[in-house]
């Protein structure tokens, strides 16, 4: 009766399907089809790649919260003075905590002296300053077109102390462009268009 289970079990065993070579094949050129597409894709991403990280960056010293005071994403400028929309120390210009204003007057500091050695393009603004916030857009198209540092400060934001005078910046309007380099400063003085702030910073 063994003998017999066992016969009768092979017999009730359905025959292993065998796809024919054709199909294997068909199916092998559909999947590296499929691949070389994915990669293409992320090919063609690649030169995105760059201002995606840069505002990653920028995202992670505010959060997902808009700057209490720019009009105008910087993209490849670095922001010195960030401001939260709903941080109390320094979204009203007007009342600034002394504690906040001691931070970003040290970053402005601190990022000042690590580019002591090479040009680097700062951008003083005032928020309340019309004139600013339309030569922002233009100050942001000009970084894209040049290989050096480009810099936004809220002189809001800032000690005094580091605006006028000799020690970094002296400031005598809004918006306030110049170029230090390791020989001194240059102040722009034209009209805040895209190609004059590109060949003023080459």
């Amino acid at each position: 009766m063994e003998g017999a289970y066992n016969t009768a079990q092979i017999l009730m065993t359905p025959p292993k399907k065998k796809f024919p070579l054709s199909c294997v094949l068909l199916i092998g050129v559909v999947v590296a089809a499929i691949i070389a597409m994915i990669m293409s894709k992320i090919d063609a991403c690649k030169p995105r790649m760059i201002p995606v990280m840069v505002s990653s960056m920028k995202a992670a010293l505010l959060g997902d919260k808009k700057d209490a005071h720019l009009k105008t994403n910087l993209d490849s400028v670095t922001n010195l003075t960030p401001c939260a929309d709903d941080d109390e120390k320094c979204n009203d210009f007007q009342k600034v905590d002394p504690s906040q204003k001691a931070l970003h007057t040290s970053k402005v500091v601190e990022f000042d002296q690590e580019h002591a050695d090479e040009k680097c393009m700062y951008m003083i603004y005032a928020p309340w300053c019309p004139h600013c916030h339309t030569a922002m857009p233009n100050f942001v198209k000009a970084s894209n077109d040049v290989d050096i540092p480009f810099a936004m400060i809220n002189a809001e934001l800032v000690d005094s102390s580091i605006l006028q005078g000799d020690k970094m910046f002296n400031i005598t309007h809004f918006p306030y462009i110049v170029m230090k380099t390791p020989q001194g400063q240059n102040v722009f003085k034209g009209a805040p268009e895209v190609e004059e702030l590109v060949k003023f910073a080459k």
